[in-house]
């Protein structure tokens, strides 16, 4: 509408003066003269103005009616943008016939492209953004659970999924139909970082981190009351275990399990210093895998009173995919200021004990 305002003015400079044009023809109309020439000249100035008045008058009418058409494709457009064509334009241009001229061809351009221009947004929106979510369950002293979710993914996608602990795989697979990881053997009191890596078509996926931290050790105590010798105890377990490796063929695969050992009928601080001197010497050696025990199954061994045979013992280790057991008792000898510690070691796959060993630690 703002195009055709400055055209008013100019407008009404064409229109009659109402007070001019009255004095000027009403006298002419009420002139009795009867000079012909008079009122011919006044016929012709009359129709004049009224053919100037006429067109005037279809002008504005065009004006109007392209204000109205402007409105028309303005909410033709709105609707382009809801997803709706409107069609009340492309009429309106057809039935203005030559009084619109090239305006409806404009229009109809800008239409289409403005359509295009929408089906492409929404071809661009429709693609589903495909994302990761990673979340842990409560750690304990050497476990957590790692869940996450997959959203935007095919349930039959042959993406790969790689699970990362400190920035290391531990796990890899092609399915995402697998939600769920248990990180076993982590350390005492000890934070990790995990995310997942899903790899699709060429492209990386990667979730969030999630920072967990183990649990203490449940079982802490103070060592220099346990009443024996800890220095010849570490040193004594680690001939122990030298001697082990010379009887059974051991490799850095190879996965033990070390259970606490049991005293006057019960866990106690003694029988689980022997457990961790004995770990100790293991690692060190760098010839094995320790298998971790969860403090929920060292609770459960707590109350039972510990493994005490070679049965147990295998149930054990099969629960925890473990090729070796060691187990056994530590007891006072009462006639001298010492303990005597009793191992045993059970194959797993074949039910039975490969090689018994003792030492001795003086009592403190």
């Amino acid at each position: 509408m703002k195009m055709f305002s400055f055209l008013i003015p100019a407008i009404a400079t064409l229109l009659p003066q109402n007070a001019d044009y009255f004095e000027r023809v009403e006298p002419a109309q009420n002139n009795d003269k009867d000079d012909e020439s008079v009122v011919q000249d006044n016929s012709i100035e009359h129709h004049a103005i009224l053919r100037k008045f006429q067109d005037s008058y279809r002008f504005l009418r065009f004006a109007k009616h392209s204000s109205h058409r402007s409105h028309s494709s303005h909410r033709s457009h709105s609707s382009h943008s809801s997803g709706t064509i409107n069609k009340h334009y492309s009429h309106t241009s057809h039935t203005s016939g030559t009084s619109s001229g090239g305006y409806g061809d404009s229009y109809s351009n800008s239409s289409t492209g403005s359509s295009s221009a929408s089906s492409s947004k929404t071809s661009q929106s429709s693609e589903v953004e495909k994302k990761i979510t990673l979340s842990s369950g409560n750690p304990t002293d050497a476990s957590v659970n790692l869940l996450w979710a997959f959203s935007g993914f095919s349930s039959t996608s042959d993406a790969e999924i790689e699970i990362y602990q400190n920035g290391k795989i531990i796990k890899s697979f092609y399915n995402t139909k697998t939600t769920s990881l248990i990180a076993k053997n982590l350390k005492y009191s000890t934070s990790y970082n995990f995310y997942v890596v899903v790899k699709e078509s060429g492209k990386t996926y990667t979730s969030n981190i999630v920072t967990v931290r183990t649990l203490s050790d449940p079982y802490s105590y103070d060592r220099n009351e346990i009443g024996i010798n800890l220095s010849e105890l570490e040193k004594n377990s680690a001939i122990l275990v030298s001697s082990i490796e010379n009887t059974v063929e051991l490799s850095k695969t190879t996965q033990i399990l070390i259970v606490d050992f049991y005293s006057d009928e019960s866990i106690n601080s003694k029988g689980r210093e022997v457990a961790n001197s004995l770990t100790t010497a293991f690692r060190n050696s760098n010839k094995c895998t320790i298998v971790s025990l969860p403090s929920n199954d060292k609770e459960t061994m707590k109350k039972s009173g510990g493994i005490k045979d070679y049965k147990q013992a295998c149930s054990y280790g099969k629960q925890f995919s473990a090729n070796y057991v060691c187990y056994g008792t530590i007891e006072k000898i009462s006639q001298e200021k010492k303990y005597k510690v009793n191992l045993k070691m059970i194959d797993v796959k074949e039910e039975n004990i490969v090689t018994v060993k003792e030492m001795y630690v003086s009592s403190k």
